[in-house]
C-alpha cells in the first residue's frame, strides 16, 4: 500500500490538500467528502478496513477546512465544494485509469454528496451516505432566521456554533481526538455555511428522486447531528437502495465503539463487494 499526500489549484485559485492510500493491486475507487470543521485524516477506519480488500481511498480537503487554503468554515455555495470534488474525480481518474469509482459522504460531506450524485451520477458507479439527512441538526427558528438575514448581507461573519462533540461518537477516545485536533475549530462557522446546512435540500429535493445509481444510506439511530433521514430515504427512488441503522450508534458510524463501527463498516465493504465483480 502507498500513501501520498499532495494537492490542487481549484476555480479560486485555493490550494487544495488530498491524501490517497492506494493498495497494490486495486479493484476500485472510493473518493470520500468530509464533514464540517473535521478533514482528511479522519478516516483511518475506512482506510484500514478497505485498502486491504484492494480500493483506493482519496479524500481532499475542503476549502477552508484541514490543509487546504481558504476562509475557515466558510462557503459562497455547496456548489463550490462539490466542484472542488469533481475535479478531484478528474484527477483520481487519470491516476487510475478505467476502475469503478464510489463516491462517499459524511454529514456535511453526504449533503455534498447528494449534489454531487444529481450533477455526475453517470460518472461513478455508487454513493454512500452516512450520517446523512436533509438538514443539519435542529436550531431555533430565530437563530435561522437571523443566519439567513446575515448569510445575505454579512455571508463571512463568524457565528458561534454551539457544537458539542460528544454526539459524533460513543467513543470517548474518538470525542477526546476530535477536540485535540489541532486541524479542526468547531466553534464557529460562518452565516452562509450556516444557512446552506438548513436550505440546501429544497432545492434538490425532486432531483433526489430521479437518481438511478445504487445508493448506501448508513445512520446511528441516535444522531442527532443530521435531522431528516426518513425524508431522504423516502426521496431515494432508485431500485438499488440499501439502508442500514445502526440502533446505538451516534453521529459518525465508522468512529463508533468497536462493536458498532465493525458492523458499518463490514456492511460498507460488503455493499461495495457485491458491486465490483
Amino acid at each position: 500500500m502507498e500513501h501520498s499526500e499532495d494537492s490542487f489549484t481549484n476555480k479560486f485559485g485555493l490550494k487544495i490538500y488530498y491524501q490517497s492510500w492506494v493498495p497494490n493491486e486495486p479493484k476500485a475507487i472510493v473518493q470520500i467528502a468530509h464533514g464540517i470543521w473535521e478533514h482528511s485524516g479522519r478516516f483511518k477506519n475506512v482506510v484500514d478496513k478497505l485498502v486491504p480488500h484492494n480500493y483506493s481511498i482519496y479524500i481532499n480537503d475542503h476549502q477552508g477546512h484541514g490543509k487546504s487554503e481558504g476562509k475557515r468554515t466558510h462557503i459562497d455555495s455547496f456548489d463550490d465544494f462539490v466542484d472542488d470534488c469533481y475535479d478531484f474525480t478528474k484527477i483520481i481518474k487519470k491516476k487510475q485509469p478505467n476502475l469503478p469509482i464510489f463516491f462517499l459522504g459524511l454529514s456535511m460531506g453526504s449533503f455534498l454528496g447528494q449534489i454531487y450524485a444529481i450533477n455526475h451520477q453517470k460518472e461513478i458507479n455508487g454513493i454512500i451516505l452516512t450520517g446523512s439527512g436533509t438538514t443539519g441538526a435542529g436550531v431555533n427558528p430565530i437563530t435561522l432566521f437571523i443566519a439567513k438575514i446575515l448569510s445575505k448581507i454579512l455571508p463571512k461573519m463568524m457565528l458561534p456554533s454551539g457544537h458539542d462533540a460528544n454526539i459524533l461518537s460513543n467513543d470517548p477516545e474518538v470525542v477526546k481526538k476530535y477536540l485535540e485536533d489541532p486541524l479542526i475549530d468547531n466553534s464557529k462557522g460562518s452565516a452562509r455555511i450556516g444557512k446552506l446546512h438548513f436550505t440546501f435540500y429544497k432545492k434538490i429535493k425532486d432531483e433526489i428522486r430521479k437518481l438511478t445509481l445504487p445508493i448506501l444510506l448508513q445512520k446511528g439511530g441516535k444522531d442527532v447531528g443530521v435531522v431528516g433521514f426518513s425524508e431522504l430515504v423516502d426521496d431515494v427512488r432508485t431500485k438499488d437502495k440499501t439502508v442500514k441503522v445502526y440502533k446505538e450508534s451516534k453521529h459518525e458510524v465508522y468512529n463508533e465503539v468497536p462493536e458498532i463501527r465493525e458492523v458499518a463498516l463490514t456492511d460498507l465493504l460488503n455493499w461495495l463487494e457485491e458491486r465490483v465483480k
